[in-house]
């Protein structure tokens, strides 16, 4: 029983064929959501100041709108930061490992390149060591 629910677990979880125009779409979308980001923060960030302007002043009375602004520039700042630091060597390792597991056209060249690669290695008489490396000379 054990067995078959560990199947089917893993029936669920394996992931479907990749269909190009999902992820195509979705990548587009992505990018461009960057500028909907940027032309939302110029445009709430004025509003924003003006409501919270009250709170803000009993709270720190010496933060102006351009201090405001400059603010919430090194919050994002920082965000960049540890996006480009922590998170984005992660994201290209985890898209790496599943550009690999599926149809990878890089990969399909790859594996082409080295069993030609292969051939012509042993019609010239090449040896290699048993993980595939050149024996030192």
């Amino acid at each position: 029983m054990k067995a078959q629910a560990k199947r089917s677990i893993m029936s669920i979880l394996k992931q479907s064929k990749p269909r190009f125009w999902v992820g195509g779409a979705k990548e587009v979308l992505t990018r461009i959501a960057m500028y909907f980001g940027l032309i939302n923060f110029v445009l709430i960030a004025p509003t924003a100041y003006a409501i919270l302007s009250p709170y803000i002043k009993d709270a720190v009375p010496w933060m102006s709108f351009p201090v405001f602004i400059v603010f919430w520039l090194a919050v994002i700042g920082v965000l960049f930061f540890l996006e480009y630091k922590l998170v984005m060597p992660s994201t290209l390792a985890f898209l790496n490992k599943q550009e690999y597991s599926h149809k990878s056209l890089l990969r399909e060249d790859h594996e082409a390149i080295m069993k030609r690669l292969d051939k012509i290695e042993e019609a010239l008489g090449v040896k290699k060591e048993d993980d595939g490396t050149m024996p030192d000379n």
